[in-house]
């Protein structure tokens, strides 16, 4: 009869096992494997080795009947990023924001806290206002995986200070004068 091959959890994974069953096989047939870089295997439900490629199966019934069947398989590797800040920034300046582990061709995605995104690698922000404070988060995917990282940046305004005093703009040798800073 005909027979199907089942992966699961499914035909990629970034992370994990894969397992192999058979569907329309009969309970009393014998199961041989085949796939990349010589694995080999006659488990009914084999776990396979992390190698990407085709993997076939030759199912013979108890009375000498065969049927093959065959799948793609594809293991993805996870991107392993970090994301950090040259912050915090105080009053004028810019922000830059560098994403490290990324590939060539990967999709990038930064998202900040008012939910602006921009999809440069290292972003940076020209005098930023506050509403970038906060968790930023950037995705980072190769086409099979995907991976996330996150970096909490500061943006603060330099307090506006008013100095006064009762100097009246002199003081003497001797004399006293108090002098007030305030926000």
């Amino acid at each position: 009869g005909q027979i199907v091959i089942q992966a699961s959890p499914n035909d990629t994974v970034c992370t994990g096992d894969i397992t192999l069953s058979v569907i329309g096989g009969l309970p009393d047939a014998t199961y041989e494997w085949a796939g990349p870089a010589g694995w080999t295997s006659t488990d009914p439900m084999p776990v396979l080795d992390p190698f990407s490629g085709n993997y076939t199966v030759l199912c013979t019934s108890a009375t000498g009947c065969t049927s093959t069947a065959d799948i793609d398989i594809t293991f993805g590797n996870l991107p392993v990023i970090e994301a950090s800040n040259d912050g915090p920034l105080c009053g004028d300046g810019d922000l830059q924001l560098t994403l490290t582990g990324a590939a060539v061709g990967d999709d990038i995605l930064w998202t900040a806290p008012n939910g602006d995104t921009f999809t440069e690698q290292n972003p940076m922000l020209l005098s930023p206002g506050e509403e970038y404070t906060g968790t930023w988060t950037v995705t980072v995917n190769n086409g099979i995986c995907e991976a996330t990282a996150t970096t909490e940046v500061i943006v603060g305004n330099l307090p506006n200070v008013t100095v006064n005093s009762d100097c009246n703009g002199s003081i003497c040798l001797g004399e006293t004068c108090t002098i007030i800073g305030q926000e």
